[in-house]
């Protein structure tokens, strides 16, 4: 009993934490399901997949193997 007594001043505390996480998970989630949604429907959401650069010859690839 006097464990739980002592910890009684910590619950609203622990509860205002509980409230916040579940904030930044909606936040999260809200994300995830955006992205799905670009990932379901590429042609709405194109994405840039150009990169710069040269690809290196066979050789010098073969050669830090």
């Amino acid at each position: 009993m006097q464990v739980v007594r002592k910890q009684i001043p910590e619950v609203p505390v622990l509860a205002e934490n509980v409230i916040n996480l579940k904030k930044e998970l909606d936040k999260e989630k809200e994300k995830v399901e955006i992205l799905s949604q670009q990932l379901e429907n590429p042609e709405k959401h194109p994405r840039k997949t150009d990169l710069a650069g040269e690809d290196p010859q066979q050789e010098a690839l073969q050669a830090k193997i």
